[in-house]
């Protein structure tokens, strides 16, 4: 029942989010009423207006859930609505963009509105996709980020940009971006929002989007529309007409200048029949880049364009440029995040050159294989662009300087290396790993004296500085500790100190250590050498990173007695838990859990010393146990019952 709950609450959250939405063109018809939303709720006329209107329905015949938050992809469709798509543009919209939104994998009921916002640059493509690989468009919509959208599609986008300085009166101005604080502002100018805020003098940008205040602000900017000669009823444009080719003349081929001087926009390109020439742009000029609407910012030096010209002049009727899609790799020469600029410098064969980008406001950043923001990057990192246009909207980079610390997981020295190279690789405290070169050129310290690479060991403490991967300075230090465990494996290696392993009685994992060359050895508290170490020793260790430098072993394990009562107790496997009153074990104290093994040979005794078998023994029982504690079991070699 539990399961079937949870799928219901699912399904109602996609009806939540479509249920608003109404198919086709807006229709006029009988005003719903809803039973949440009666005359005395503050958004009844709003919502009474956007229904009577069509724009908006309820989420059932009966019922508006005015608290209802809106996603981010239902809040888009409501959007293109109210900026009043004819039939041809959403066709031609979804027909253009049904590839991407298949791949984002868009809800068909939600494919419509997108298109539109899409082909109408309320949203663009990098917007869309960077809401998408963030998770965001199942999830309620920003009241801060619907202002954006809100103004392309009212057509006021020119005048939220005009706007140099913006003063707006919330109490909570500064949680709101400047970029877009411009929206903000347009919004409160036209009406849509109100300079009290949400009653209490406070924005609050980042708050969710519900369906009552998203009814407010429809019908408010619709009114503003109507007031103001901006188109509230669907038409059904034509296309710009194809000149007369009786009337233009023809001509193709690759921008090679952009000049803008003033109301003046000049083109020079470079063709095959004229060689360089300049033409002109007006204002009834029509630019199209890739077949869609495009303004003269949406072009750039070198691309390929066809030309329309008015007859026997360089007065341009028509551009069609295409996108020009560009990889270049190299590192950042300068950068103005603030600006969105970025100066690349590469080679091309034996020559150093470099380009100048503008940057997308959404560019997708990552830099040292993270997620990361422009402001994040510094000249000399190592970077990877992708850009349209000159516009760079997808950067991979490897910064230039690397500061890590971290532990010494491996250092190999690099194979036919005449620069005495080695490779390290160190893991910081979040378990992420990095790789570096260790080069002749390299300054090395550990434990504060001057070393040299085959000197590091692994599990040493380690400060690195690296230039482009290649270490510069690094300074390590011998971590030692204590530790106690079981032997379970010995190798010897012809020419190589003796390795074993130690099942760490602390950290319950096997540890794999070289033994030093001055390694101090005692068995059974008898000086000796590493001939005499075994598998199954109870040994305690102290280590320098990852050689030991002193053990002592115990052959039989750590002498003990145990005191306690029984929890468990299988006489099949011949195993007790044990829960300790008393004990003269370092680690143990009272209420611990002891597992303990009983031998086959092991004496037991009832409390008149009689000798009994385990079967008399019971859960709750006292019990004293004399034997060996190996870090791990503790084998009892008599038992008696107290």
């Amino acid at each position: 029942m539990k399961m079937k709950s949870v799928k219901l609450r699912k399904g109602m959250t996609t009806i939540l989010a479509s249920a608003i939405l109404i198919s086709g063109i807006p229709s006029y018809g009988a005003a719903p009423r809803f039973k949440d939303v009666p005359a005395s709720h503050w958004a009844y006329s709003y919502v009474e207006n956007m229904a009577k209107l069509g724009y908006i329905s309820g989420t059932t015949s009966t019922t508006f859930s005015p608290q209802g938050s809106l996603n981010f992809d239902a809040a888009m469709s409501l959007v293109a609505r109210l900026s009043n798509p004819s039939e041809a543009e959403r066709t031609k919209a979804l027909d253009g963009y049904d590839d991407l939104l298949k791949e984002l994998k868009i809800e068909s009921w939600a494919k419509e509105g997108l298109a539109v916002c899409l082909h109408r640059g309320i949203i663009t493509e990098s917007q869309l996709r960077d809401v998408s690989k963030k998770g965001l468009v199942k999830k309620p919509i920003k009241k801060v980020d619907i202002s954006e959208y809100l103004v392309k599609a009212m057509g006021l986008e020119d005048e939220a940009q005009s706007k140099l300085i913006v003063a707006l009166p919330f109490k909570d101005v500064l949680s709101i971006e400047a970029r877009q604080a411009k929206y903000v502002q347009v919004l409160l100018d036209a009406g849509v929002y109100d300079a009290k805020g949400n009653g209490d003098g406070t924005f609050k940008p980042n708050s969710s989007l519900t369906r009552d205040v998203m009814a407010k602000m429809m019908s408010t900017a619709y009114d503003y529309m109507e007031n103001n000669g901006i188109s509230t009823t669907p038409t059904n444009p034509t296309s710009p007409e194809t000149p007369d080719s009786t009337e233009t003349d023809s001509v193709n081929g690759q921008i090679k200048i952009l000049t803008e001087g003033g109301a003046e926009k000049l083109v020079t390109i470079t063709d095959k029949v004229k060689g360089q020439a300049t033409y002109r742009l007006s204002n009834t000029s029509v630019i199209t880049v890739d077949g869609k609407s495009a303004s003269y910012a949406s072009l750039t030096e070198g691309q390929e364009v066809e030309l329309e010209l008015k007859r026997n002049t360089n007065q341009i009727v028509s551009l069609k440029a295409k996108s020009i899609e560009e990889s270049v790799s190299g590192k950042i020469k300068s950068i103005n995040a603030t600006g969105l600029r970025m100066t690349l410098e590469y080679t091309e064969g034996s020559k150093t050159l470099s380009k100048e980008f503008n940057v997308d406001k959404n560019v997708e950043v990552y830099l040292n294989d993270k997620s990361a923001s422009l402001k994040d990057l510094n000249e000399g990192d190592l970077i990877e662009v992708k850009s349209s246009n000159n516009v760079i909207y997808d950067i991979e980079a490897i910064s230039k300087i690397k500061k890590v610390e971290g532990i010494i997981k491996e250092i190999t020295k690099v194979k036919d290396s005449k620069d005495g190279e080695y490779d390290i690789t160190i893991v910081d405290d979040k378990d992420n790993v990095y790789e570096f070169i260790i080069n002749d050129k390299s300054y090395i310290t550990r434990n504060n004296r001057k070393a040299k690479a085959e000197d590091l060991k692994v599990k040493d403490d380690a400060y690195v500085e690296a230039e482009y991967n290649i270490v510069k300075d690094i300074d390590a230090e011998v971590v030692k500790k204590n530790i106690k465990g079981q032997i379970v494996e010995q190798s010897t290696r012809l020419h190589q100190s003796i390795e074993i392993t130690v099942l760490n009685q602390d950290t319950k994992k096997e540890e794999k250590y070289a033994l030093s060359k001055d390694v101090y050895i005692r068995v059974d508290k008898t000086v000796t050498s590493p001939i005499d170490l075994k598998t199954g020793y109870y040994i305690e260790a102290v280590t320098e990173g990852d050689e030991i430098i002193e053990i002592s072993a115990d052959s039989k394990g750590l002498e003990s007695t145990l005191l306690g009562k029984i929890d468990y107790i299988n006489t099949r496997n011949m195993e007790i838990i044990l829960i300790i009153e008393n004990t003269d074990l370092d680690d143990s104290k009272y209420g611990d859990e002891i597992t303990v093994r009983v031998k086959k040979d092991a004496i037991i005794a009832d409390r008149s010393l009689k000798a009994i078998s385990l079967s008399h023994l019971g859960r709750g029982d006292k019990i004293l146990i004399a034997g060996t504690y190996d870090g791990f079991y503790f084998v009892a070699d008599t038992i008696q019952l107290r």
